[in-house]
Formats: structure tokens, sequence, C-alpha cells
């Protein structure tokens, strides 16, 4: 017997994920003859360009990701982890992607045991901090966790040039950015994370300066 006919919205995830499948296939090729390239290259000129090629389509790949797992959203799969852990997770991740290595980040945070998903809030430090490392005129970024009152709070501050107040309420939504050249993807996994978790996401910017903060409910998952 068969069930009921998908969606308009179920349709479109699928051609989503359709797409995400066939674009990254072209991708990785052309990125293997990029880097391939690279070590054959005569000259610098060629080589930067092919160091160029290879960074945006890592890029694209990115944030093709990004999408696939916005529109295979799950719930959280809480187990017990060092909150310390997941930070000091995150801010490798970060270096990895070579914007904190020239600003470092100041980190207030307790070496507790909280039960959350790991994979999920790791990926909201990661946004949330390299965000605050990538806003104009940025000269100081802050981490701190806290518990409280059955709640983790997150909240990663920076000095930088702050979010235009006609888009504050709507940061979350995918393809809302801060930045001229962004998707909002980041930020749109950030709410989707916080609220597997029966969380939420805010951003609170005065020009300049912001505070990107993330409260999830806390449980015993034993």
């Amino acid at each position: 017997m068969m069930g009921p006919p998908p969606t308009e919205a179920e349709r479109l995830r699928a051609l989503g994920l359709a797409l995400v499948h066939a674009v990254r296939s072209p991708l990785a090729a052309i990125r293997a003859l990029a880097e391939e390239g690279q070590g054959q290259a005569a000259g610098a000129a060629w080589g930067e360009g092919l160091a160029l090629i290879d960074a945006q389509v890592e890029r694209v790949d990115a944030m093709l990701g990004d999408y696939a797992v916005l529109v295979r959203a799950r719930p959280a799969r809480r187990r017990r982890v060092p909150l310390r852990d997941l930070i000091d997770r995150a801010c490798v991740a970060v270096v990895r992607r070579e914007t904190m290595a020239v600003l470092p980040v100041l980190i207030e945070a307790p070496n507790d045991e909280v039960a959350v998903d790991a994979v999920q809030v790791e990926r909201v430090l990661i946004e949330l901090l390299t965000n605050a490392l990538e806003a104009p005129g940025v000269t100081t970024v802050r981490l701190s966790a806290s518990c409280e009152a059955s709640a983790l709070r997150l909240a990663v501050s920076d000095d930088g040039a702050g979010v235009p107040a006609a888009i504050q309420s709507r940061v979350g939504e995918p393809f809302v950015s801060t930045k001229p050249w962004g998707t909002g993807l980041g930020w749109a996994l950030c709410r989707m994370h916080a609220r597997a978790h029966g969380g939420e996401l805010t951003i609170d910017s005065a020009e300049p300066g912001t505070i990107a903060s993330v409260v999830l409910p806390l449980r015993d998952e034993g």
C-alpha cells in the first residue's frame, strides 16, 4: 500500500540533496587536479592560481556540506562529555581554518561534564568563534561558558564592527549573513543545533561589539 505523496517541502529537500551530490562529484575532480597541478606548476603565478582554485573549491564544498546538514536535521544525541574538551576541539578546528592563528581567544569555562550532543555543540562553537574572528575591526574575542539553573550558556563576544540592527532579529535564517560574502548557513546551523537541544541562539550587538549566545537546557543522560 502506497503512502501519501511527498509534500512540496519534501520534494524540494530531496532535490537539494540530489544537487549537492551532483555538484560535489565534479568539485572533487577539480580539487584533485588543482592539488596535482600545484606540484607541477611552472612559475609562482601558476602555483598561486591553482592554490586559489583549491581553496575556493574547499569553500564551496563546505557550503554544500552545511546545506546537507541543514536539510537532514536530527535530534540531539546527548552524552556526558567534559565541557573543556568540546571547547578545545572547537578551537583546534578554527585554527585549521587559519583564522585563529593571528588572534588568540580568551576562554573562561569550567571543566564540568555536560549532557549534550558533542558533534552539534562543537559545530556551534566553531561557527560562533569563526564569525567573531572574521568580524571587521575585531581585536579581542572572548568565549565564556557556564552552567546556570540547569542550562549551559555559551557566549562568544567580540569588539568588531557589530551586526547591523536591521538584520539582528533575522540572524539564524538561511542566506541572512552578517558578511557581504556569507551565506548565513553557519548561523542557521547554530540555531538548528541549539533548538535540537531545546535551546536558542541570540545575538546582542551594539555596533561596535557583538555577543552571540546559545543557551541549552541540560538533563542527565546517565
